[in-house]
């Protein structure tokens, strides 16, 4: 599940009970501690600190979470400039060929080669296609560089126009390039923000839930502190949420595993068995 999702019912558990027991915690703890008084000293506002601390993991948690959905939307925005630039590669590949096929038809397949300097495989790769590219169209648009020989003259206007298409693809190919580096830049930000938050949130969550738990329990509500006591083993979570995903991923009637003493003893105490009755 995802981490973020995963922590909403802990943290909803954790300022649902903030709500509706601060003020009666805040009367236990005043009764408690009143006699403890010296020098004329006010008590502490009890009701307020914990409306305090409260605000602050909620804040934590609204942190949290739009750190979330700016990670969904840069991972969003990466891909679908992905997909463009794969389109356009596509596009550019097309034209490639086309061309080739072009000179091929006048000049012949060896000749054709040499004259675009494309003596291999027209790439996908996006890098490899534009130099590709590039090199075909430096070389259609260099009035000083000699076309093979043809029976066909074939003029300058020509050359320059069967260029057009490709340095057109080419254009929009190098455009999109630089916008998915942007792209993975944004996302890689995206994820490290999350990653901050994510450890920033656990943090606050443990020390503010913990600490609820011990106002319940100085104040004689134990059934109060289980509902808000944090995971020790995954911060971020009340214990008892922790227990129910737990026993739900187990599956209902399931039993827990054997322990390896169980799993030693159990086929000599089967040999014993079959021994004693026979």
């Amino acid at each position: 599940m995802d981490p973020v999702t995963d922590r909403k019912k802990s943290v909803d558990e954790v300022l649902s009970a903030n709500r509706r027991f601060a003020r009666s915690t805040a009367r236990a703890l005043a009764k408690l501690l009143t006699p403890e008084l010296e020098d004329g000293r006010p008590l502490p506002d009890l009701l307020y600190l914990q409306q305090l601390a409260a605000r602050a993991l909620e804040r934590r948690w609204h942190r949290l979470h739009d750190a979330d959905e700016a990670r969904h939307d840069a991972l969003a925005d990466r891909h679908a400039v992905i997909v463009t630039r794969d389109e356009q590669v596509g596009l550019l590949y097309r034209e490639l060929v086309d061309l080739r096929s072009i000179l091929r038809g006048r000049f012949g397949a060896a000749r054709s080669k040499n004259f675009i300097g494309l003596r291999g495989h027209t790439s996908r790769d996006p890098t490899a296609i534009l130099t590709q590219a590039d090199r075909a169209v430096t070389r259609l648009r260099d009035p000083e560089r000699p076309l093979p020989s043809s029976k066909i003259p074939v003029t300058n206007a020509a050359r320059a126009r069967w260029a057009v298409p490709v340095a057109e693809a080419a254009d929009a190919l190098r455009a999109t390039a630089r916008h998915v580096v942007a792209a993975i830049k944004n996302a890689d930000l995206a994820r490290r923000e999350r990653k901050l938050a994510l450890a920033e949130f656990n943090r606050v969550f443990v020390l503010i839930a913990g600490w609820f738990e011990g106002l319940y329990r100085l104040a004689g509500r134990e059934d109060r502190a289980e509902l808000v006591r944090p995971s020790r083993r995954h911060p971020g979570k009340t214990y008892l949420e922790v227990k129910k995903a737990e026993r739900a991923a187990a599956g209902p009637g399931s039993k827990a595993s054997p322990g390896v003493a169980t799993r030693l003893i159990a086929p000599i105490r089967r040999i014993f068995d079959q021994r004693r009755s026979a």
